[in-house]
């Protein structure tokens, strides 16, 4: 289970063919990462992101390490709006105190509309077209 680590990896396909070193053939590999990389914010750089990724350039980097995509799904369509307005603001706060800002609702108001939408986000789809982060099932080739 890889959760929120491999945006980190400057080489992403040789630290997942290690995990699959270390994986039976058919072994499973779930991963989660940030995704849309127009929203690539300073926020990012600074929480030490590498990249956020596509659907398309994840399975292309998963497949390099000898996995096999058996499905990809896009969560957290709601966010992307706030994730948008988070990258305009960051723009101008200072590096020190862009993780602050960046990851904290600024009022416990906010904090209930946050969780109010992703149970809405949860309740009304199955499955979005889009979404803030990918969720990835992959199993290591024979």
């Amino acid at each position: 289970v890889l959760f929120d680590v491999l945006e980190h990896i400057d080489d992403p396909v040789a630290f997942l063919e290690s995990i699959g070193f270390h994986l039976k053939p058919g072994g499973c590999l779930m991963i989660n990462v940030p995704a849309i990389p127009w929203l690539y914010s300073k926020y990012d750089k600074l929480a030490g992101h590498v990249q956020r990724y596509t659907p398309s350039s994840l399975k292309r980097q998963l497949n390099a390490a000898g996995f096999e995509v058996e499905k990809i799904k896009p969560w957290g369509m709601s966010m992307i709006p706030l994730l948008l307005i988070r990258k305009c603001i960051l723009y101008f706060c200072p590096d020190r105190q862009t993780i602050k800002v960046g990851i904290q609702p600024a009022s416990p108001l906010m904090s209930r509309i946050l969780d109010s939408m992703r149970r809405w986000e949860c309740s009304l789809f199955s499955s979005v077209p889009v979404g803030s982060s990918l969720m990835v099932m992959a199993k290591k080739r024979s």
